[in-house]
């Protein structure tokens, strides 16, 4: 179970064999926006929203083909390691029985199969993956076509999910940073993206709730205004 508070403090999640950490916006400048969304799309690699053709490679879990290409394709396993170390903040290597691991030789951490699907669903929370523009280009040709197929879908899960105004990540920094108490241009990028994005979603639950208000006295059915107030729980399956 993914702690929320843990999610709002910014804290690494622990799950025991390794920690996921959330990347401020200032790690991300530093990385720049296209490796960030390009190590988020390698870690979350997920076959089913690939729509692969290939009856054998369709038999294989989503850790049994990434394991695959890092073996077989050096280019591959050399962005795909440094993808996870951007989240797991230490180097991991691949085990001789084929499995992940952390650590030197004599701790062999293993990031198993269960342990990757844990990684994602914490990457997941940590970065609002449905909302996030996750565009970027193949590094190399060989590692191009997995991570092409893995590019065209994210391209199209961001355009069912793309709010109406077509807020990139600057966008919603610079609104964060001009309308909220206490954070500014200066120390905005301390935030992690969960932060970010729920003191955003907390934003326009403000702003909805307080134009409803001055229109309630203009309506004559004040049940069509659908005023919930803004201090409630956030849906985040509506982001």
């Amino acid at each position: 179970m993914i702690s929320e508070m843990e999610l709002l403090k910014g804290k690494p999640i622990d799950l025991g064999v390794c920690k996921v950490y959330p990347l401020t916006l200032n790690e991300i400048v530093d990385m720049t926006e296209e490796k960030y969304n390009q190590a988020l799309s390698l870690i979350t690699f997920n076959k089913d929203r690939l729509q692969i053709n290939d009856e054998e490679l369709n038999k294989l879990t989503d850790y049994e083909i990434l394991l695959a290409y890092c073996y077989h394709q050096s280019d591959f396993r050399e962005l795909f390691f440094e993808s996870v170390e951007t989240f797991l903040k230490e180097p991991i290597h691949l085990h001789e029985l084929g499995f992940f691991y952390l650590g030197d030789l004599e701790e062999q951490r293993i990031i198993d199969e269960n342990v990757l699907k844990q990684i994602q669903e914490v990457i997941r929370k940590q970065n609002f993956l449905s909302t996030e523009k996750t565009e970027f280009k193949p590094a190399n040709d060989k590692a191009a076509e997995l991570i092409e197929k893995i590019k065209k879908v994210k391209e199209k899960l961001a355009k069912q999910n793309s709010r109406d105004n077509e807020l990139n990540l600057s966008d919603i920094v610079s609104i964060v940073a001009c309308y909220s108490d206490g954070i500014n241009m200066f120390n905005v990028w301390d935030l992690t993206i969960y932060q970010l994005y729920i003191t955003y979603m907390r934003l326009i639950m403000w702003d909805e709730y307080h134009t409803k208000y001055i229109l309630l006295p203009h309506v004559t059915d004040s049940t069509s205004l659908d005023l919930k107030h803004w201090a409630t729980k956030i849906n985040l399956n509506k982001k």
